[in-house]
C-alpha cells in the first residue's frame, strides 16, 4: 500500500530528529591476555521535535466518524448532516538530551589449570572484573496545543475559566474537517462516498467564525468572528507544559565468574554501588495567560537535589553441572544441571512524588530464582525450568496520580472557580493538610469582584506499593533430526500489589467523609456549563479511589496468567529438489484475562467491582 501518497491525514503530522555522537576507547592489554583495561568516553545529544496535527489529542481523533445531527445548536438545518468527518487538536512537542559517560574497566583471568599443579588445579578459572563510571543527563522538553481561540471568545461565552486557556487548552476546542458526500439514508455499510483524506499541510487559521454560539449577556444565539492563537505566530503563548532535569550517576561495580571442580560448579558474585542525584525545575511559572515560561531567568535547576541516593546492591549466583559418576547412573546421553541466584536492583530514575512533598525513597527490588536443566540423547532435546519470585518496595501507584490531583487540586480547584466566595465559606469547605497545599503549590488570587481565584500545579504526586510477582518457565528445544527442530516455551506468572495508598490514603478518606456527607459541598459542586471542568466529579474520582482500594493484595487478573508458544520449522536438504528451501509454523497461545468485574455492596467501601470474582475475557491465540 501506497502509505506515502494515499494518507488519511495527508502531509500534516511531521517529526524532526537529529542527533549526534562522540565515541573515543582505548583498549589494553597484557599478561598474554590475562589482564585488560578499557578507557571510554561517550557523549550523545539527540534533539526532537513533533508536529502532531492531524494525531494530536482529543477524543475522536484518527476515527472517521459521520455527522448525526440534522439541525445545529440554534434549530437551523445543518448542511453537513450526513458527512463523514474527522476531528483532532494539533499538539507540538520538542526535547532536547545530553548525555555524558566516562568509564573504566579493568579484568583478570586466573586459571588454576595453567598457573598451579596436583591438587590445587580443583581452583578452575576465574575472572575478575571491576567498573567506575560516571554519567549525567541532562534533558529539557516542552509543549502545548497548537490552535486555541484568544480570551475574547471566552469573555463573549461567559467562560469562568478562560485564565486556564494555554494550560489546559479549555477554548481549544478541536479541528473538523468533512470528508464525504452525504451518505444516503439506510445505506449499510455506506459506500460510494468518495472519501478524500486531509490536504496536505492545512492551515490553522488566525481568525475563526463562530456560528452560533450562546452569547454571555443576552443568553441567546449569534454569530462572530474571533482571533485565535496559533502554532506558526504564537508557539511561545502556547506552550503550556516544560520539564528541565539533570542527573548524576557515579558507579562502582566488582564482579568475579569463577569455574570450580573441573567446571562443574560456575559461580557469580556481583557488588555494586551508585550514587544518585537528580535535579527537577519541577514545574515552570506561568504569565497571566497560564504560559509556561521557560528562559533561564525564571526556569532553572535547584541548588539542591531532588534525589541523593547512595545504594549497594549485591547479586549472586550458582550453577552446578553434574559429574561423571552422577552421568553413569542416569540413562545414556543424558546430563543434568542445577542453578540458583539472588539479584538486587533498584531505580533511581522511577522514584516517585510524595503529595506531601518531596519524593519517596528509591525503588528497590529483589528476585529469587531456581531450577534445573535437562538434556537427554546427547542434547537432543534439551528442557530448562526457572521458578522464581521478584519483590519490589517504594513503587509508583500508576493509579493515583489523577485521583491525587482531582482530590488534592481539582476539585477545590472547581469549587472555588465556580462560586461566589460567600457561598464556599457557608459549604466550610474541608481543606487538604497545609503540607499538601504546599506541595501542589496552591495560591489564592483576589478577583475584581470580591471573589478568590484558586490555582496549582498538577504535580504528577502519587503512592508507593510493594509489588510480589511470582511465576514458572519452561524452555524446550528438540533437535528431532538434522534438519527439524521443534521449540516450546511455556510460562505462569502471577502479581499482586500491597501497601495500597499507604502514605495518603487517609487524607483522602478525611476528604470524601467530609466533602460526600455534607449537603452543602454538593451544592457548590455542581459545575456550571460554562465552567471547564463539566460535570461534578467527586462521586466518579470516589468511585475510582475505592477501586484501588479493593484491589489490594489481590492477584493482578489483568495480567493473562499462562502464554504458551510451539515453534517447529523443517529445512529441506542439500541434496534434495527442494534444496534451500524451508517450511516452519507456530501457534501462541494466551490465557484468559479480567476484563471486569460485577459491582458489589462492601460492607466498609460501600459500591465497588466484585475483583475477587472477575469477568474473564476470551484466550488469544495466534497461528503462523
Amino acid at each position: 500500500f501506497d502509505y506515502n501518497n494515499r494518507s488519511m491525514t495527508g502531509r500534516n503530522d511531521r517529526i524532526t530528529n537529529k542527533f549526534k555522537t562522540y565515541n573515543l576507547s582505548l583498549q589494553q592489554e597484557f599478561l598474554d591476555g590475562d589482564l585488560g583495561l578499557e578507557l571510554t568516553r561517550d557523549y550523545q545529544e539527540f534533539d526532537n521535535a513533533t508536529f502532531a496535527f492531524a494525531r494530536g489529542g482529543g477524543t475522536r481523533n484518527n476515527t472517521l466518524n459521520i455527522d448525526v445531527n440534522r439541525v445545529r445548536l440554534d434549530g437551523t438545518p445543518n448542511p453537513n448532516f450526513g458527512r463523514i468527518f474527522t476531528s483532532f487538536r494539533p499538539s507540538w512537542d520538542e526535547s532536547e538530551s545530553e548525555l555524558e559517560t566516562n568509564r573504566a574497566t579493568v579484568f583478570y583471568k586466573f586459571d588454576a589449570d595453567e598457573r598451579l599443579d596436583g591438587f590445587w588445579k580443583w581452583l578452575g578459572k576465574h575472572t575478575f572484573t571491576g567498573l567506575f563510571a560516571d554519567t549525567e543527563l541532562n534533558t529539557r522538553s516542552s509543549g502545548g496545543y497548537q490552535h486555541t481561540f484568544t480570551e475574547d471568545f471566552g469573555n463573549a461565552i461567559g467562560f469562568r475559566a478562560k485564565e486556564m486557556n494555554i494550560e489546559s487548552n479549555s477554548l481549544g476546542g478541536s479541528v473538523l474537517y468533512y470528508l464525504s458526500d452525504k451518505v444516503a439514508d439506510g445505506a449499510s455499510p455506506p459506500t460510494g462516498l468518495n472519501i478524500q483524506g486531509l490536504p496536505d499541510y492545512l492551515p490553522l487559521p488566525g481568525q475563526v467564525n463562530v456560528n452560533p454560539y450562546v452569547d454571555a449577556e443576552s443568553r441567546s444565539f449569534t454569530s462572530g468572528a474571533f482571533d485565535t492563537y496559533n502554532y506558526l505566530e504564537d508557539k511561545d503563548v502556547l506552550r503550556s507544559r516544560a520539564t528541565l532535569r539533570n542527573s548524576k550517576t557515579e558507579s562502582m561495580a566488582l564482579a568475579w565468574q569463577s569455574r570450580w571442580l573441573n567446571e562443574h560448579v560456575v559461580g557469580t558474585l556481583g557488588w555494586r554501588n551508585d550514587k544518585f542525584t537528580r535535579f527537577d525545575a519541577g514545574v515552570p511559572p506561568r504569565n497571566a495567560l497560564r504560559t509556561a515560561l521557560i528562559s533561564h531567568d525564571v526556569y532553572s535547576l535547584p541548588t539542591e537535589p531532588e534525589v541523593d541516593a547512595d545504594v549497594d546492591t549485591f547479586s549472586w549466583g550458582v550453577v552446578g553441572h553434574a559429574p561423571q559418576f552422577i552421568k553413569d547412573i542416569l540413562p545414556p546421553g543424558t546430563d543434568v544441571s542445577l542453578h540458583y541466584a539472588t539479584s538486587e536492583n533498584f531505580s533511581p530514575n522511577l522514584t516517585a512524588r510524595n503529595p506531601f512533598g518531596g519524593v519517596y525513597d528509591v525503588p528497590r527490588g529483589v528476585t529469587n530464582d531456581f531450577g534445573a536443566t535437562i538434556s537427554i540423547l546427547d542434547n537432543k532435546i534439551v528442557a530448562r525450568m526457572t521458578w522464581y519470585e521478584t519483590d519490589e518496595e517504594n513503587k509508583a501507584d500508576a493509579r493515583l496520580p489523577s485521583i491525587y490531583d482531582w482530590f488534592f487540586r481539582n476539585i477545590p480547584i472547581q469549587v472555588y472557580g465556580n462560586n461566589d466566595i460567600a457561598d464556599v465559606e457557608a459549604a466550610n469547605l474541608a481543606m487538604p493538610a497545609q503540607s499538601i497545599q504546599d506541595a501542589y503549590n496552591w495560591r489564592f488570587t483576589t478577583q475584581p469582584d470580591g471573589n478568590l481565584l484558586l490555582e496549582g500545579d498538577s504535580i504528577g504526586a502519587t503512592d508507593i506499593t510493594t509489588t510480589t510477582s511470582k511465576g514458572f518457565e519452561i524452555d524446550l528445544t528438540a533437535n528431532l533430526t538434522s534438519n527439524w527442530r521443534v521449540s516450546l516455551n511455556a510460562a505462569q506468572q502471577k502479581a499482586s500489589l500491597t501497601g495500597t495508598a499507604q502514605t495518603a490514603g487517609d487524607e483522602v478518606r478525611r476528604l470524601i467523609e467530609d466533602w460526600d456527607n455534607n449537603p452543602a459541598m454538593h451544592n457548590v459542586l455542581v459545575t456550571p456549563a460554562e465552567s471547564f471542568f463539566g460535570a461534578n466529579r467527586l462521586p466518579l474520582e470516589i468511585a475510582n479511589f475505592k477501586r484501588v482500594l479493593v484491589e489490594e493484595g489481590k492477584n493482578v487478573d489483568r495480567l493473562r496468567e499462562w502464554r504458551i508458544n510451539a515453534i517447529t520449522n523443517y529445512t529441506f536438504s542439500d541434496d534434495t529438489k527442494l534444496k534451500g528451501w524451508g517450511v516452519g509454523g507456530a501457534v501462541r497461545w494466551q490465557s484468559e484475562n479480567s476484563i471486569g468485574a460485577d459491582i458489589i455492596n462492601d460492607p466498609e467501601l460501600g459500591l465497588v467491582p466484585d475483583v475477587s470474582n472477575p469477568i474473564w475475557g476470551p484466550e488469544d491465540m495466534k497461528i503462523d
